[in-house]
């Protein structure tokens, strides 16, 4: 029996590597002549002056700086997302009260876009960690509570009896 076709290029180096590298080039390519006709580097600097600036920040190590406090962001958000949404879907998951009341408002909830959740906790809570951190745990935490295992295993139960 001869091996499918995708599984030899994946094993052969730089085979899958070739057209990710040819995008990329292709990408900067474009950037570099949209950067000469735009002729405003304020608007959009050439891909040379941005590397430049990369090296710089890399070497000064303020790069690494933005980069933690970015993960910082991202696992408070991930924290405090977990913590809510496993919560509160664990309690609307046990009580059904709890489910009744509130599944309305979490399909509100869930259905406001994530733009206007992040600009309404800045509006309300300032510019600044705690608004951006808040806004994303937010809108994970809710979509962690709607989701709930017993409606999963429901959901299967019923397609295997139906099939």
């Amino acid at each position: 029996m001869t091996e499918p076709q995708h599984r030899r290029t994946l094993r052969r180096p730089g085979v899958a590597l070739g057209p990710g590298l040819v995008s990329a080039a292709l990408l900067i390519a474009v950037w570099a002549v949209a950067a000469i006709l735009t002729e405003r580097p304020q608007h959009l600097p050439s891909p040379v002056a941005v590397f430049r600036v990369l090296g710089q920040l890399i070497g000064s190590g303020e790069l690494w700086l933005h980069v933690g406090m970015t993960l910082f962001r991202v696992t408070a958000a991930f924290v405090a997302a977990m913590a809510l949404g496993g919560a509160l879907g664990l309690w609307m998951g046990r009580a059904g009260a709890a489910d009744r009341w509130l599944n309305p408002l979490l399909v509100i909830l869930l259905n406001i876009p994530a733009l206007v959740v992040i600009v309404l906790c800045y509006i309300w809570i300032g510019l600044n960690e705690t608004a951006a951190i808040l806004a994303v745990a937010l809108l994970a935490g809710f979509a962690l509570a709607s989701y709930r295992p017993s409606d999963a295993a429901f959901s299967t139960a019923a397609h295997s009896v139906a099939s």
